[in-house]
């Protein structure tokens, strides 16, 4: 078995991975909607309020911590699909109040209850009041 393509294929990914890393490090982005973003962050959005400190961060890290810590910018084209798909709902105010009805009905219990709850009987094994 000749294992040469399939080492070569890992070797791509991995460069291509890594021009990934070094072109984020740079702060280099291929969204347009990420780099306007970021630009005006840098360079003011009209208010007064300067962002610099905040797009440093997203771009460079600090105080030890990596780039884009929480992946704000990682996410944010999956972010931004989601929130057209909840302003289109949302434009459909009985659709919206529905929804928003049964949201609320199905919740139940509030899950950190139940979880702990089910912490204190299992793993703990003590008493509680807790009806599931």
């Amino acid at each position: 078995m000749n294992i040469l393509p399939v080492v070569y294929q890992i070797l791509m990914l991995f460069i291509i991975a890594a021009m990934g890393l070094l072109l984020r490090a740079r702060g280099v982005f291929t969204d347009p909607v990420i780099k306007g973003v970021l630009d005006h962050m840098i360079h003011g959005f009209g208010d007064g309020v300067d962002y610099t400190d905040i797009a440093n961060l997203l771009l460079h890290g600090g105080n030890g911590q990596p780039a884009d810590r929480y992946m704000s910018l990682k996410d944010f084209s999956s972010y931004a699909i989601a929130q057209e798909r909840v302003g289109e709902m949302y434009r459909h105010a009985e659709n919206w109040n529905y929804m928003s009805l049964m949201n609320i009905a199905n919740s139940g219990r509030f899950a950190s209850d139940r979880s702990v709850a089910e912490y204190a009987q299992n793993i703990w094994r003590v008493k509680t009041n807790f009806a599931f």
